[in-house]
């Protein structure tokens, strides 16, 4: 009986080890959460001038990762054009993140729908430094940064509702 008990607290204390194991998968799994900074980073534009989100702090910004080759994406980068038409005068900073790199097909893209909003780029798709940073596993994927850089909205950029972009956009950001 001895044994039998052994080796059941072991199982037990295996399966819990596992549990955590498995619990902490899924939280790095979920990428960047609602309430945390985000997370710094430092890619060029379209110009190749170096963007950096850290000062960017006490604006609000609208990352929207994305790439040519998804669908999704060029039927919601119109949506996000009217975003950064509608808000930049109101303090919204609109950067697409192209995880693809600054390819000539992408420039060809961006010139033919006249995007105005900031572009930079990271390259790997995938296997990108930002998708890996903000734990992105799909696009069109979108992220709203308050004026203190605290992440208030992640997903898909068609669900990100008007009234929370307003409401944060109306913070003053003490």
């Amino acid at each position: 009986m001895k044994r039998n008990g052994r080796h059941g607290s072991l199982f037990l204390s295996i399966a819990g080890v596992g549990l955590v194991l498995l619990g902490g998968f899924f939280l790095i799994a979920l990428g960047q959460r609602l309430g945390q900074p985000a997370p710094d980073f430092a890619l060029p534009d379209q110009s190749g001038r170096m963007i950096s989100l850290r000062r960017l702090r006490g604006r609000v910004v609208l990352l929207d990762f994305w790439a040519t080759w998804c669908g999704p994406c060029r039927r919601t980068m119109p949506h996000v054009q009217r975003w950064h038409e509608q808000y930049k005068d109101r303090g919204l900073k609109v950067i697409g993140i192209n995880i693809e790199g600054p390819l000539p097909r992408v420039f060809r893209y961006l010139d033919a729908g006249k995007y105005g909003f900031t572009v930079v780029f990271d390259q790997g798709n995938w296997r990108s430094q930002i998708v890996q940073l903000y734990g992105v596993h799909s696009i069109p994927y979108t992220f709203l940064v308050d004026r203190k850089g605290i992440i208030r909205y992640r997903g898909h950029p068609l669900r990100l509702s008007e009234k929370l972009l307003q409401a944060v956009l109306e913070e003053t950001g003490r």
